[in-house]
Order: C-alpha cells, then sequence, then structure tokens
C-alpha cells in the first residue's frame, strides 16, 4: 500500500510537465526540479513516510505518433527494454530487482511509454542504474525479438477474447476516423509480424532520446545526493533535435456512428461516447468531477438507479477519457 501511494504521487506531477510545462514549489523544498543539458527533465520529491523510492523515466512518445506501418513498435520495445544491454544479459536487469525485493516493469499508452522501479530507498542506486542502462544501451537482442514477437501476438489473439477490451478497441476505431488514436496500442498481428530488428532500432534511436523524457523519483532519499546521481547517470545521454510528425487531426462528427459486434460471450457490453477536451482544455476538471458523479462508483447516479434500484445491469459507470489530444 505504501508504495502505490508513493505512485500515485507521481502522477499529476508527470502530467502537468508533459502536457503543461508547470514548475512545482513547496514550503519544505522537499521538490525539486531541474533540466539537464541535454534536455532531460528531472523532478524529484524527498518522502520519508516508508524506506521505498519510486522511479520512472516518462518518454513522450506512444503509439499515436506511430506511423499506420509501424501500428504497435512503441509496446513492442517496451517489450524489449530489460531484454538485455551492453552490461546486463537477457532478463538480468528483471532478476537483480527482484533479488532486491522490488518490482520493474514499463507501459505504453497512446501519448507516452512509461519504465518504472519500485524499491526500498538503500537500493536507489541501483535502481537508478538499471533504468538509465536499459534507456541508454539495450541491445534488442534478436532471438528475444522474436519470442517477443510471440508474447505480442498472442496478447492480440486473447484481446479478441476480451469483451472489454475488444469493446474499448473498437470504441476507438469508431470514434476516431483520421486521429491515430484510432488504431490499437498493442498494434495489429500485420505490423507485429512485419517490424524488424533493424527498423525497431532506428526508431528508438530516433525517438527515445533525452530531450523527450521526465525523469522522476519520490520516496526516501536527499534530492541533492539524488540529483548528483542523476546528473551522473545521464550525462553522456545525446538529445535529437527532429520531432515526431504532426498527428492527423480528428475532423468535427457531423453525425452518429455506431457498431454492433457478434461474439462468444456471455453477456451483452454496450458503450456509448462523446467527443470532449484534452487533458489541457479547461473543461476537463468539470467533466471528470461531472463523469465521476455520474458513474464513478457505488454512491454514483447510474449505479444507485440502473444497477441496484432497477436491477438492469451488473455493472455501470461513467469515465472521461482525456489524454494529450482531445479525448471521449
Amino acid at each position: 500500500m505504501r508504495s502505490r501511494r508513493l505512485f500515485l504521487t507521481i502522477i499529476p506531477l508527470v502530467v502537468a510537465i508533459l502536457f503543461g510545462g508547470a514548475r512545482f514549489s513547496s514550503s519544505r523544498d522537499l521538490v525539486r526540479q531541474f533540466t539537464m543539458d541535454n534536455g532531460l527533465k528531472v523532478i524529484l520529491e524527498e518522502n520519508n513516510a516508508a524506506p521505498a523510492v519510486a522511479l520512472q523515466i516518462w518518454v513522450k512518445i506512444g503509439g499515436a505518433d506511430e506511423s499506420d506501418e509501424e501500428a504497435g513498435i512503441c509496446h513492442f520495445i517496451e517489450h524489449m527494454l530489460f531484454k538485455g544491454t551492453e552490461k546486463r544479459k537477457v532478463r538480468e536487469a528483471a532478476r537483480e530487482i527482484e533479488s532486491l525485493g522490488g518490482s520493474i516493469g514499463a507501459y505504453t499508452s497512446y501519448d507516452q511509454t512509461v519504465y518504472h522501479v519500485t524499491l526500498a530507498s538503500r537500493y536507489a542506486e541501483t535502481g537508478l542504474d538499471i533504468l538509465s542502462d536499459a534507456i541508454q544501451h539495450s541491445i534488442f537482442d534478436p532471438f528475444e525479438l522474436e519470442r517477443e514477437r510471440e508474447v505480442i501476438l498472442e496478447e492480440i489473439r486473447r484481446g479478441q477474447d476480451d469483451p472489454s477490451r475488444k469493446l474499448f478497441q473498437q470504441t476507438m476505431a469508431i470514434a476516431y476516423q483520421r486521429h491515430p488514436y484510432r488504431r490499437p496500442i498493442i498494434g495489429y498481428p500485420n505490423t507485429i509480424r512485419s517490424i524488424q530488428r533493424d527498423r525497431m532500432v532506428t526508431f528508438f534511436k530516433k525517438w527515445y532520446t533525452p530531450n523527450r523524457m521526465v525523469l522522476i523519483a519520490v520516496g526516501d532519499f536527499d534530492s541533492k545526493e539524488m540529483e548528483r546521481s542523476v546528473r551522473s547517470a545521464f550525462k553522456g545521454f545525446k538529445p535529437s533535435p527532429e520531432s515526431p510528425p504532426d498527428r492527423n487531426p480528428e475532423p468535427k462528427q457531423g453525425e452518429t456512428r455506431s457498431r454492433l459486434s457478434h461474439g462468444h460471450f456471455q453477456e451483452t457490453y454496450f458503450q456509448m461516447v462523446l467527443p470532449i477536451s484534452s487533458a489541457r482544455d479547461e473543461d476537463t476538471p468539470p467533466l471528470d468531477a461531472l463523469s465521476h458523479l455520474l458513474g464513478g462508483g457505488e454512491p454514483s447516479r447510474l449505479v444507485q438507479r440502473i444497477k441496484l434500484e432497477k436491477g438492469l445491469v451488473h455493472s455501470i459507470y461513467a469515465a472521461t477519457y482525456t489524454p494529450k489530444d482531445p479525448g471521449l
């Protein structure tokens, strides 16, 4: 539970940096923020509630920054990043972190990819070294690449048997006609089969650069010492002047769209969406509050009326999806 609190602390900090460029201050000077010469943004927050540290690298590149032919490459790279570097063998990073009682992982979204480590604060240097090593020196082992290709293809197959996942992907595909949010983050079977190592390495070196990253450390450490460690770990990391191509804007929707899909499922799943603002829009906070009142848990209006009073559904909810670009 303590590590969960540390993780949640990170979210508002980094979202503001990624989308709004906000700066933070603290009356107790517990938050430290700086940008290295290579463009790497760093946020450090001392939190002595538990002898633990959470380290994350947020890369401002995600599924919406891929071309149609590359669909799924960011998620593919996520699978490969902890699979060997110039100084660590395949799966050695995970074994090292887990042997210290920590956890290591990653996830990919439309707008960013995140790599994270959580472990006891006395091993913070080790966690930082493993993250910096992976992001700078991954070797993309050919054998592991083919292994992970099959893992991802199996993920895609399983997704076709998961009604919630299938519903989400079909909703995005019909809600967005031109914008890249229409594509599944995991990619398509044909694109995953076609992505070769050379293309992956080229994509990685082009976009996974320090000027497109935010490093966050939250936990039980001394900020000045952590800053020295971060600067040392990333001092040789070279920036790139390139920016991803502009995303196709989504045209204004002028009609109702619908899709009916059949499958071997025991229940019926229904979803209705409306186009709304992005994470940076001033309308987003009140929309978030409204969705919570409507369907954000058991006390909400929809749950009370439709599920508990009338018994018409097994579950019902309302939520806003507000990414970098206009959401739903």
